[in-house]
């Protein structure tokens, strides 16, 4: 009897192991799949643009300058080829690339918390649980018209809180990254509030296509940490603040830095920045120095 449970044990553990790696096949041929697929697109927008030189490089344009006819031709040398590709690509790059802007973010008496006073990106902020404040040693007025501390209040101490922040109004599309175990982090992707999973410590929302973007960064302060979840209703958005001691209370905390720019990659870079001077705990790497070799 006991060698029948053994067998029966394993078999079942062998079965669930069986399911594990059926998932991990089915779900790294669907990432291989989605990055053929990028791949072919940029592949087909090269070739696009190769045959669109070309075909500008075959018949000779006939322009007259002071008097004299000139017969230009792309591809009447390969120094000539070069120039007119490098204008061509340069002029692909120029229209791509926007205008910098400078975006002023506030919290208005509405409890909607608003880019340049008309893109609401949260919607539903009860002003009785929620206050806000500027960064008092931002070097940048750019970085401190852009950006906020959000502050918690409730009306009694405890351990742990769960404040609404209203509706994800404005949300092209959203990257999360929540604690998946006691140790790790992972990433989630979606296009509204009920992507984001539980214990979300940082979120970035593309506000529109191609910008701009929202950095929501959950904050570690006087013994609480902070993080995002998708609180139900639609499209709500709760913040969750605990100190993982019932013994160590409060009323509330400086819960979420809330930031506003163009570009992602300098919006992550002038963010974190900004916190870390804010808060005093915490250097970024360009902050720290490299150990003697």
């Amino acid at each position: 009897m006991r060698k029948f449970w053994v067998l029966a044990f394993s078999g079942c553990k062998l079965f669930e192991y069986g399911i594990a790696d059926a998932f991990l096949t089915q779900r790294n041929t669907l990432i291989r799949d989605q990055r053929h697929a990028s791949y072919s697109s940029t592949m087909r927008h090269a070739s696009t643009l190769e045959v669109e030189t070309n075909a500008s490089s075959k018949k000779p344009e006939l322009t007259t300058r002071g008097g004299e006819v000139f017969a230009n031709s792309v591809g009447g040398s390969k120094n000539d080829e070069n120039k007119n590709n490098s204008i061509r690509y340069e002029g692909l790059e120029s229209s791509i690339a926007t205008e910098k802007k400078q975006h002023f973010l506030d919290l208005d008496s509405k409890g909607r918390l608003v880019v340049n006073e008309k893109d609401v990106i949260l919607d539903g902020i009860t002003p009785s649980e929620w206050s806000t404040s500027r960064s008092s040693i931002a070097e940048e007025s750019e970085v401190l018209s852009s950006s906020l501390f959000l502050i918690t209040h409730h009306s009694a101490e405890s351990a742990q809180h769960e404040t609404e922040l209203g509706k994800l109004v404005t949300c092209n599309r959203l990257l999360a990254c929540s604690r998946i175990n006691r140790y790790w982090m992972g990433p989630a992707f979606g296009v509204c509030a009920k992507d984001v999973p539980i214990d979300t410590q940082f979120l970035l929302v593309e506000l529109s296509e191609d910008g701009p973007y929202a950095l929501l960064l959950p904050l570690v302060d006087d013994g609480f940490r902070a993080s995002l979840h998708y609180g139900g209703n639609n499209i709500n958005l709760v913040c969750h603040s605990e100190s993982g001691d019932v013994a160590v209370t409060s009323s509330g905390m400086r819960a979420l830095y809330v930031s506003v720019g163009d570009d992602p990659f300098e919006l992550l870079k002038k963010g974190f920045a900004a916190v870390a001077k804010e808060l005093g705990t915490f250097a970024t790497l360009d902050q720290k120095k490299l150990p003697p070799s």
